[in-house]
């Protein structure tokens, strides 16, 4: 996937190289941010940062069951029928994917995140009159409203959507734009990996990713606080949300009934 990310950026004429590490596990998030120090000393800072990271607890490498990747040759990237468990098995909502969504959703999430921004205060401190510094930040609609078996993804997106939205504050007084996106269901890997496991979706019609892309952009260019797509879905979440308490706890056992 990344590869050909990188050719068709080449073939834009942009300049693009691939770096590859495995967030599972933890001692890379060191390397993370020495690398992100390294590309920001290499190209003279920053200027455009996308957080796009997240896993739910569909696939059996987040679950905590390998027994498919012991093949020398597996992928643990490729999204394949092997990778995939049965819904409701019961490992999903375990102690193993928690803390496999945590590392995933938060930790590798606000080390980039984080590491980017710092890099970036450092730079309009250094140059206030220089380029301003983007930092667009994926979370997720599911901050807003979910149902109660998506518990676990839901609460690390609203963690992530909490410090986006916090980081645009901070960020005023250096010139850093944050731009927090919150996506619904959109045509993606995850969501065709939700669906192998016979997971539902509720009756919508998925975003084209490539229609995000471009909201994305326009969102970068002109500051906005928040991205919300398809905007349907993400407005209804948020508006349900805000009604009140029982109209939450109703939607999340019609959510996870569904």
């Amino acid at each position: 996937m990344l590869d050909r990310v990188k050719h068709d950026a080449e073939a834009a004429g942009a300049t693009a190289s691939v770096h590859s590490l495995d967030f599972l596990d933890s001692s890379n998030l060191t390397r993370l941010r020495s690398l992100l120090h390294e590309l920001d000393r290499e190209y003279k800072g920053i200027d455009i940062a996308i957080s796009n990271i997240g896993v739910t607890g569909h696939r059996s490498d987040i679950i905590g069951d390998t027994s498919d990747l012991n093949d020398k040759d597996s992928d643990i990237a490729a999204e394949t029928k092997d990778a995939v468990l049965p819904a409701e098995t019961g490992q999903e909502w375990g102690i193993a994917t928690a803390e496999r969504i945590v590392q995933i959703n938060i930790s590798a999430w606000q080390t980039f995140a984080l590491t980017c921004w710092s890099l970036a205060r450092a730079r309009r401190l250094q140059n206030p009159s220089g380029p301003k510094p983007s930092l667009v930040l994926l979370s997720s609609s599911a901050a807003f409203f979910h149902p109660a078996n998506f518990g676990q993804y839901s609460a690390s997106k609203a963690y992530t959507y909490s410090l986006g939205q916090t980081l645009r504050i901070l960020s005023m007084p250096y010139g850093i734009k944050v731009i927090t996106v919150a996506p619904g269901f959109i045509e993606s890997g995850m969501t065709h990996t939700m669906l192998q496991t016979g997971a539902t979706t509720p009756v919508m019609q998925l975003g084209s990713p490539l229609k995000l892309a471009r909201r994305i952009k326009q969102a970068e260019e002109s500051n906005e606080g928040v991205v919300l797509y398809p905007f349907a879905q993400g407005a209804q979440l948020f508006a349900a949300r805000g009604l009140n308490p029982l109209m939450e706890s109703l939607g999340m056992w019609v959510g996870g009934a569904t």
